[in-house]
């Protein structure tokens, strides 16, 4: 037998073993993907796993089981995938976007939140829309639960948060002028109201907070016509949702230009009717409303006198 036949013979058994266990391992891996696509958690976990025991895209496997523990609530088995992938790949970006991901999962937006800044310090450019929207939602959640427990700075604090991970979210944005409206910061409501518009020009609080402000920076054209788009924008809505309850109806704007007009008495009523139509308003909300109400007031007893 010649030196190449025994080459052969020798190499060929260990040829067809790698080939037919290459073939195994991807088909747990595509298994896998399937059934993470389907949400079989259980299923996914288990072709994974097949996948990662024969080293077949062990940084992917590890990550895509990371995600579906979590979904199944094994928090430390989801955790320590994540970390196993980023010891695979610590310079790579989507390594923290998984953690951050999983974590979110996981209710811990603090920590998920530090992941997903590594991640975009390592990569500026890799920011991943359906992670990036998460996020922002929690953190504008948390926002709201701080607004209305009359923890200002703490929303706004959040809000920041939404604001650098999806920088081009006009609500966040709307919503933190509010909020620095009510503080008597004009000019930075303005300036968030500004930006809110920029990207949706149709936002109706943008214009609702940008019309207050303006007011106050003595602006009464600037206002008249943001109240005049509040009330345009409502219309369009209300054609697109007419069951609509009239409760929901911005009666606060409507309120604010009733007082530029001197109609101080449909301007109370009107900032009345938003308060006894929106029982669980945050005091802070109140608070600001009844300083319009008093100044109305005072308006109304200039008159008389």
């Amino acid at each position: 037998m010649g030196i190449l036949q025994k080459i052969l013979l020798t190499t060929l058994p260990l040829v067809f073993s790698l080939t037919a266990l290459a073939q195994q391992t991807n088909q747990g891996f595509e298994l896998g993907m399937a059934s993470y696509h389907r949400s079989d958690w259980d299923g996914a976990i288990t072709n994974f796993t097949k996948a990662i025991e024969s080293s077949y895209k062990p940084y992917e496997s590890y990550g895509n089981r990371a995600y579906a523990k979590a979904m199944k609530g094994n928090s430390d088995g989801a955790m320590s995938d994540c970390n196993q992938q980023i010891m695979l790949a610590p310079k790579f970006s989507g390594a923290y976007f998984w953690r951050s991901r999983v974590e979110l999962e996981l209710t811990n937006v603090d920590t998920a939140l530090h992941d997903f800044e590594i991640g975009i310090k390592i990569d500026p450019k890799a920011r991943p829309a359906d992670l990036a929207g998460k996020l922002s939602s929690r953190c504008q959640n948390r926002a709201f639960k701080k607004y209305r427990s009359g923890d200002l700075d703490g929303a706004i604090t959040n809000l920041n948060e939404a604001i650098y991970i999806t920088p081009t979210n006009s609500n966040p944005y709307a919503f933190r002028g509010w909020l620095k409206l009510m503080q008597n910061h004009v000019d930075g409501a303005i300036s968030d109201a500004f930006f809110a518009i920029k990207y949706n020009p149709k936002n109706l609080f943008a214009y609702d907070v940008q019309a207050w402000a303006r007011y106050e920076r003595e602006d009464v054209s600037g206002a008249v016509e943001d109240c005049m788009k509040v009330t345009e924008i409502w219309v369009q809505f209300r054609a697109q949702n007419p069951n609509l309850p009239l409760e929901s109806e911005d009666y606060t704007t409507s309120g604010l230009l009733c007082f530029i007009n001197g109609d101080f008495g449909k301007a109370i009523e009107n900032w009345n009717r938003f308060q006894n139509s929106n029982t669980n308003l945050p005091p802070s909300m109140r608070q600001f409303l009844q300083t319009w109400i008093e100044k109305a007031q005072a308006k109304l007893l200039e008159k008389k006198l």
